[in-house]
């Protein structure tokens, strides 16, 4: 029992250093971000929503000490969307033959917020809006996995099952796996392969405003930014203010409680084991006492 806790706890403990020193591939502690919910009943239609997410970010990007903001439905490395994807010229039987991947719908700024631009192709533009064609930004792991020749752009996607009826879009772009699938999940159970979305192509009422700073702490934002979002509009709260890597933090609570008590227990099953070890080798030693007296004394 103390051998099986020991490796657990080790196995554990191993994990939670590893996730401690992870290369994300983005920025997450000099990046506020917060959550914006709008009330249907304020902005009954798609053109109000539109405006509020402009004004929004236009007045994020000019406070100061913010180098970059962003708007996008998750922040990286917490997870995301998922949908069934097809792929324009590939035949499916049923719907449980169309594969599913990973999406967020983000600002054309997110690749600059998050320091990462396209390999291939382009990311998207303001000119990728309501009336233009629509157009979709894929990572690298989508490629590794639909497109073996690594000749993405140009190919084109949609979403939903045989039935659906949605458009077919167009992906323009390639850049880097930038955590759409959250912080410490494994790749067989969270595959890592998606894609974005325009946000002007793409109506939301629930997104992250994310911020990257440069001279001043994150957090001191959130004022200002609070201020901003009043100043559109009065009665539209922000919530879940923090920096991303304390999001992320948050996400991953659970592998630091149980590498604590796997490390605890196999600290006392330690304990225990070795304080029985002493005690079975100390009652093995006092019954041959007599033994090792007869022994000497025979000069052995």
């Amino acid at each position: 029992m103390s051998v099986a806790l020991l490796v657990a706890s080790g196995l554990m403990i191993q994990s939670v250093v590893r996730l401690d020193n992870l290369e994300y591939g983005y920025p997450s502690d000099n990046v506020f971000t917060a959550r914006i919910g709008l009330f249907e009943e304020r902005f009954p239609d798609e053109g109000t929503r539109t405006r509020f997410w402009e004004q929004v970010l236009e007045r994020a990007q000019q406070l100061p000490g913010v180098r970059s903001a962003a708007l996008m439905t998750t922040a990286p490395g917490l997870g995301s969307w998922g949908a069934r994807i097809q792929i324009d010229g590939e035949s499916y039987t049923a719907d449980r033959d169309i594969p599913f991947a990973r999406y967020s719908v983000v600002s054309p700024e997110f690749f600059e917020t998050f320091e990462n631009d396209a390999l291939q192709g382009r990311v998207f533009t303001r000119l990728d809006g309501p009336d233009a064609a629509r157009v979709t930004v894929v990572n690298e792991s989508f490629v590794e996995r639909f497109f073996p020749d690594g000749q993405a752009v140009g190919r084109r996607i949609r979403q939903g099952g045989l039935q659906t009826e949605a458009e077919w879009i167009e992906i323009v772009g390639v850049v880097p796996d930038m955590g759409l699938t959250s912080v410490g999940d494994s790749e067989e159970d969270s595959p890592p392969h998606g894609f974005y979305l325009p946000l002007h192509q793409s109506d939301q009422r629930f997104l992250t405003l994310a911020a990257t700073t440069d001279e001043v702490a994150p957090l001191t934002l959130a004022g200002p930014v609070r201020d901003l979002v009043a100043g559109v509009d009065a009665d539209t709260p922000i919530y879940f203010v923090e920096t991303l890597q304390t999001a992320i933090d948050r996400n991953m609570w659970f592998y630091g409680i149980f590498g604590g008590l796997f490390a605890a227990f196999g600290a006392a099953a330690l304990f225990l084991a070795s304080v029985g070890l002493y005690g079975v080798m100390s009652f093995s030693v006092g019954r041959r006492i007599q033994e090792m007296g007869i022994r000497m004394a025979l000069g052995a």
